[in-house]
């Protein structure tokens, strides 16, 4: 079986919660996805983000040009 690498740009990702609630948010590096997730880590840092009054949600704006597309 032949294996083949790929060097894909990946704007944002989303991040889904057990209430069906949707994430987006923006990539700034690359993903190592064969390395395990450290959920403490992970976790750690969305904490800091709701702490640190960070945006998560859309615009009117923002939603309005969702709607639009």
């Amino acid at each position: 079986m032949e294996q083949y690498n790929y060097v894909l740009k990946c704007y944002a990702t989303f991040i889904a919660t057990s209430s069906r609630r949707f994430i987006c948010i923006e990539v700034e590096d690359t993903i190592d996805y064969e390395q395990p997730i450290d959920y403490k880590q992970l976790y750690a840092q969305a904490i800091e983000a709701l702490r640190s009054k960070a945006r998560y949600w859309f615009t009117h704006k923002e939603e309005a040009y969702i709607s639009s597309t």
